[in-house]
């Protein structure tokens, strides 16, 4: 889609993302002793740890539980691998998010209007077995903006989202709808309307940005090795009437994953 000849300029081009992981840590404790060969389809452990021994102290600060009788003991590692080795070794609770690149949306009419979509995939991988959560920022407000101009974060009609992107024809908005198996229930829909059911129905359900971080994302159990894919539906919208300054439009979303 071409502006019209006035004006020389894309109405937007990027759309820039900063993926965050946050790590947060915890200690396990297994509540057993004992050894035994464990396999899996591609994988098998020959020998695990037996132990002799073992116990338990205290004092005012601190406490020790510590084990008799290991050997070969510690943290080994490769690229793709890891392991803790031994009956006490630490299970180091991890979270990861991949980070997409840059996107630059189609051009919009800055004198009749028009609608530009894009999206953007990340995956977030976790072992957490309290599964993780995700939220989603913008830097400004608005969060499309340009030196002159911008584009007004999408107001659902409601306190939900709005299940079909509508608004006024003297406007320009841009907004967004996520989609993917964590999604949290203010996303997913029955098929009309957004917050009920469980349905997950293609590019519905939109909200608008906001500087302060709303939760996009929640699941109660680990996802790794394979992770999650969610992916967040951007558009922006200029009304048959709403007349837009011609430059480059652009906007800084954040998406943090935290392990519960």
């Amino acid at each position: 889609m071409l502006l019209n000849s006035k004006y020389n300029k894309d109405m937007y081009k990027l759309l820039s993302f900063t993926l965050v992981g946050v790590v947060a840590l915890a200690v396990v404790v297994p509540a057993f002793v004992g050894g035994q060969v464990r396999q899996s389809t591609n994988y098998q452990i020959e020998r695990d740890s037996i132990n002799v021994g073992g116990g338990y102290g205290t004092s005012t600060n601190f406490g020790l539980q510590d084990t008799v009788g290991e050997v070969a003991t510690g943290r080994s590692a490769s690229t793709a691998y890891m392991i803790d080795a031994g009956y006490q070794q630490p299970d180091d609770t991890y979270i990861s998010i991949t980070s997409p690149t840059d996107i630059n949306m189609d051009p919009i009419n800055g004198l009749i209007g028009g609608t530009s979509t894009s999206s953007i995939d990340w995956t977030v991988t976790t072992n957490s077995n309290a599964g993780y959560s995700a939220t989603v920022k913008a830097a400004t407000s608005p969060a499309l903006t340009a030196v002159l101009d911008t584009f007004d974060d999408y107001t659902p009609v409601g306190s939900d989202p709005d299940f079909s992107w509508s608004i006024a024809n003297t406007t320009a908005a841009f907004g967004y709808s996520v989609s993917g198996a964590d999604i949290v229930d203010r996303f997913k829909d029955n098929g009309s309307a957004c917050n009920i059911g469980t349905g997950d129905t293609a590019e519905k359900c939109w909200d608008g940005f906001s500087t302060t971080p709303k939760t996009i994302l929640q699941t109660t159990s680990a996802n790794a090795p394979s992770g999650t894919v969610t992916t967040l539906e951007l558009r922006a919208e200029s009304g048959t009437n709403k007349i837009l300054t011609a430059d480059d439009y652009s906007a800084t979303i954040t998406v943090t994953a935290v392990a519960l």
